[in-house]
């Protein structure tokens, strides 16, 4: 394998540091707590020059936690957590050239609020209003007018901008309620439960023009074949076209 040219994907670099915080802000009634996490790898590229580039991952994390008890019978939480991704040379490798690595710069997002509340000793309820999100691209790092996408078929070499960027974005709302009631019995304890949940599954999916509208398919370095793509300029999407908007929604 050496033989070849394959270097093995050794840890160039790898470091990881964390940080939370939390307490009471008024002592039995408001608490809190936040955290920060960073996490970073960089990994040499089997048979890529390190002074060419290598695979560098950046992983950051926010989250905090509110928790206020209205009173004896309510207790309202609120929650949220943000996380960000880059990769900016993902994909990149001895058949791959750098200029058509696919960056990737990709963020997610958690909320949450809740209302629990105690009726009785019997009775009880939770509300919850949930959003989970994410938006996922894949952009280039040339210009494909100046550098349009191109394969090599012959060698299997991929130069120019990178075909197919595209842009994938999710967005999950959800709210649930659910009521509880304990009913004691000589035969034994039951939960009697009714509950309500909707759910609508949002999922945002464009090639979003960023690599162009066509990409040449050479043989041994001569043009052999075009592949077209219906896409218009990145610069217009959303508003002269657009990508698909798949929506599943439940109850």
């Amino acid at each position: 394998m050496t033989k070849r040219g394959y270097t093995r994907q050794p840890n160039i670099q790898f470091w990881e540091g964390h940080t939370d915080i939390g307490g009471p802000i008024k002592l039995d009634k408001v608490w809190f707590y936040a955290a920060y996490n960073h996490f970073k790898i960089d990994k040499q590229i089997s048979g890529v020059p390190r002074a060419i580039a290598t695979d560098l991952g950046v992983f950051d994390n926010y989250v905090t936690k509110e928790t206020w008890k209205v009173s004896q019978k309510d207790t309202v939480v609120g929650y949220f957590q943000w996380g960000r991704k880059q990769k900016p040379n993902r994909g990149l490798s001895t058949t791959v050239s750098p200029e058509a690595a696919q960056p990737q710069d990709s963020v997610s997002w958690v909320y949450k609020g809740q209302h629990s509340r105690v009726w009785s000793n019997r009775l009880f309820t939770d509300v919850k209003v949930n959003l989970f999100g994410y938006d996922f691209p894949l952009g280039v790092k040339a210009d494909y007018k100046v550098q349009p996408p191109r394969l090599d078929t012959g060698t299997n070499f991929t130069t120019g901008a990178a075909w197919d960027a595209f842009d994938l974005a999710r967005q999950k709302p959800a709210v649930t309620v659910q009521t509880t009631y304990y009913v004691p019995s000589a035969l034994g304890s039951h939960d009697i439960k009714v509950g309500f949940e909707y759910l609508l599954d949002i999922a945002k999916y464009a090639v979003d023009g960023r690599s162009g509208p066509i990409r040449y398919r050479d043989l041994n370095g001569s043009v052999n074949e075009i592949m077209f793509v219906d896409a218009g300029e990145n610069s217009a999407l959303g508003s002269t076209w657009r990508g698909s908007n798949d929506r599943d929604q439940r109850y």
